[in-house]
């Protein structure tokens, strides 16, 4: 079966990201996970704050999925995330899902979604990015960390 990669645009809370960077954070948890996304998919990560700032981007390796509970059991050590505001997260969830980070790459200061991607982008979770999208974003990397 021949995958298409594919690159989406999430929110996440610029503390996450940090630590997603510094590599305390090696999970990023979310309450669904789209058909579309899968091993190899690149997440480009912007500031859920008013700034709505690309921070940085990462690609997909193992995609997790059970229990939020279950998923706490093995990823809680590099979560990047106290298990209180795991469990307020999750709270009432059915089904949790843990994205592996590998690759992550540090995009420049001041990148806004308006500036990079233009107008017609309006956020929520999993934008899916069309690839000359996905090639403006590639332009900003500043920084590799495999």
């Amino acid at each position: 079966m021949n995958i298409k990669k594919t690159t989406c645009l999430l929110s996440i809370h610029r503390i996450y990201c940090d630590r997603i960077l510094s590599g305390e954070k090696t999970y990023e948890f979310r309450k669904r996970c789209p058909e579309w996304v899968h091993t190899g998919s690149e997440l480009v990560l912007y500031s859920s704050d008013a700034t709505e700032t690309l921070l940085a981007m990462f690609e997909i390796g193992e995609i997790l999925s059970g229990t939020p509970e279950e998923i706490w059991q093995k990823t809680s050590e590099t979560s990047g995330i106290d298990h209180d505001s795991y469990l307020r997260y999750y709270e009432k969830q059915p089904k949790a899902f843990a994205f592996a980070i590998r690759n992550v790459r540090r995009l420049g200061d001041g990148n806004t979604i308006t500036s990079i991607l233009g107008d017609e982008i309006k956020p929520h979770s999993f934008v899916l990015l069309s690839p000359e999208q996905a090639e403006a974003v590639h332009k900003c990397i500043v920084f590799t960390k495999g």
